[in-house]
């Protein structure tokens, strides 16, 4: 539990505003971790990082960018998505001499349960972290992506996915929580899972079955993310490619506010679930390939 912590504070105390990541430092901060590896960084701060070789492509993407402010003459205006309500100038930081602005930083603990700005997607960036590891043996081009500017233009993305041209792109976001407006919805809970996220923005997911039989196999605990097909976009969401897609998510309560939610157990068992899933995709192609 203490090394997900410490890799979790470390990236929630870097701020990622959407634009600004790589002048923020967050680039940097991904890079740290991964020394051993060799990673690149490009000029919008993606980071990009090969972790084994093999015929397919898999890549497994994480936005490392988060919503932020610009300071105006008159207040805030937002850079992403957040609601007027939670525009308020006392959970705001300002960059010294700059007009980029954030909610201000802080990271409270309780037994497995993290309060937080910043948890979309800095969880799914410490699950990548931890998974990282985990694939030096595989028998395929396994690239983690850290990728800027999902909460804004997606530009990050497209610029991976044209440079690498997987065959498989596993995306691992934030999931909506309960408690939750829409009741018609199917909303996971934090602390039962990572979720499975079956169709959002322009992306449907036609291979739940696999996700789920792994997790099954491997007894991880999983949960289902299903809102309506113009809801839920992720960085799938602006990808045009015959890839196979998959969204595993990680629940985080009241994401985009100056206090966000998350359990913990959610990340490291997405970890998990991320690796067993590349794993029998590869054992898929080796089958293949007899």
């Amino acid at each position: 539990m203490s090394k997900v912590l410490d890799i979790l504070e470390s990236l929630v105390n870097t701020p990622a505003v959407s634009g600004f990541e790589r002048e923020l430092g967050m680039s940097q901060r991904i890079v740290s971790f991964f020394k051993s590896f060799n990673p690149q960084v490009d000029e919008l701060g993606n980071v990009l990082v090969k972790v084994s070789s093999g015929k397919k492509r898999i890549l497994i993407e994480a936005h490392l960018d988060e919503v932020g402010f610009l300071k105006t003459a008159n207040g805030f205006v937002t850079i992403g998505s957040i609601s007027e309500k939670d525009i308020k100038s006392e959970n705001i930081t300002t960059v010294k001499g700059k007009r980029i602005s954030y909610f201000k930083r802080q990271f409270n603990v309780t037994g497995t349960i993290v309060k937080s700005p910043g948890l979309d997607n800095k969880t799914g960036c410490t699950a990548l972290v931890l998974a990282a590891n985990n694939f030096r043996n595989l028998n395929a081009d396994v690239w983690l992506a850290f990728t800027a500017r999902e909460e804004t233009t997606c530009e990050g993305i497209k610029k991976i996915v044209d440079k690498i041209k997987p065959n498989i792109i596993i995306s691992v976001d934030s999931a909506y929580a309960q408690p939750f407006e829409n009741k018609r919805w199917q909303i996971p809970i934090c602390g039962n899972g990572p979720a499975m996220q079956l169709q959002g923005m322009n992306f449907i997911i036609n291979c739940i079955d696999l996700i789920e039989d792994v997790a099954k196999n491997e007894k991880i605990p999983y949960q289902f993310e299903i809102v309506d097909y113009n809801c839920g976009a992720t960085n799938l969401s602006d990808i045009y490619s015959d890839a196979q897609k998959i969204q595993i998510n990680i629940p985080v309560k009241y994401q985009h506010t100056a206090i966000c939610e998350a359990d913990i157990r959610d990340i490291e068992n997405a970890a998990k679930l991320v690796v067993a899933v590349v794993t029998e995709i590869e054992e898929e192609i080796k089958n293949e390939n007899k």
